[in-house]
């Protein structure tokens, strides 16, 4: 990124203050791209949710780079439990998220939400990961039909 090391020591005593800076700018990137879907609280469920899976495909280059780094983050987390204690913020923050979208439908109770909300979100970040890894089977329009059709018979359920 033609940065010199010596910059990159001035704003980061550690490598895992880096790691923990991308992670938390990436995060919040990632929702203010999604700000006004979560803001409309008036729209459908099944429109809202059928477009936060739009904008989580991997489908152009913000979206899959985005993509990468919580991958690498998910490894790192691995490994240090400070940056897994950061990881587990920001997924509960947006699991919560994308259950108050869930919690919206008439007769779904707080539990019920957010077991739909782990349903998708686990859905996408598995076939995601199967995307990015160029899986012949698991095409970007694949795994939007696949998550649509999983948001549909979720919301079916109740």
């Amino acid at each position: 990124a033609w940065v010199s090391g010596g910059i990159v020591h001035y704003y980061f005593d550690t490598k895992v203050d880096l790691i923990r800076a991308a992670f938390e700018e990436n995060a919040a990137r990632s929702l203010e791209r999604r700000a006004a879907i979560f803001a409309d609280e008036d729209a459908d469920v099944r429109s809202t949710l059928h477009a936060l899976v739009d904008t989580y495909l991997p489908a152009d280059d913000t979206t899959t780079e985005s993509w990468r780094v919580w991958i690498e983050w998910w490894a790192a987390a691995l490994r240090d439990d400070e940056l897994a204690e950061v990881h587990n913020r920001a997924y509960e923050d947006w699991a919560a998220r994308v259950q108050s979208v869930f919690g919206r439908v008439d007769g779904i109770d707080a539990d019920t939400a957010r077991s739909h909300a782990t349903v998708l979100v686990a859905l996408l970040d598995g076939l995601t990961i199967q995307a990015l890894m160029g899986s012949p089977t698991m095409t970007v329009d694949h795994m939007r039909a696949t998550c649509r059709r999983t948001v549909d018979l979720l919301l079916a359920v109740d």
